[in-house]
């Protein structure tokens, strides 16, 4: 095994008009990954749309020093998605409170008909 240089991570195929980047980049690169190493990228989208959506796997370049030519490898595939409901972020903790009160009341006319 080698050191790869100039290593590139590339997963730009998320389409715009179906999710914004909420943290992160499509992209990165390393200097160097030397062999039994590791390195992560993480990014986070959200969705704009409903629908099923099949992602494309990321595209990894990098350069051995035993090769002249670029070398090109790809992430593994994820599973089809299938996004549900178009959400607002700013609903989230709305609608965990609204569950809660609505449970807690619930709770608290059953205690009361007990009581009677």
């Amino acid at each position: 095994m080698k050191t790869a240089y100039d290593v590139s991570i590339n997963d730009d195929t998320w389409p715009k008009e179906a999710f914004e980047i909420v943290s992160g980049e499509l992209s990165k690169t390393l200097e160097r990954l030397d062999p039994g190493s590791t390195a992560s990228h993480t990014f986070v989208l959200e969705t704009k749309v409903q629908g099923r959506f099949q992602g494309s796997p990321a595209v990894i370049t990098y350069r051995v020093p035993t090769k002249a030519a670029l070398q090109e490898a790809y992430s593994n595939p994820i599973p089809a998605l299938d996004i549900l409901a178009v959400r607002p972020p700013e609903k989230k903790f709305e609608w965990a409170k609204l569950c809660l009160k609505t449970e807690t009341s619930a709770k608290m006319e059953k205690s009361q008909i007990l009581e009677y």
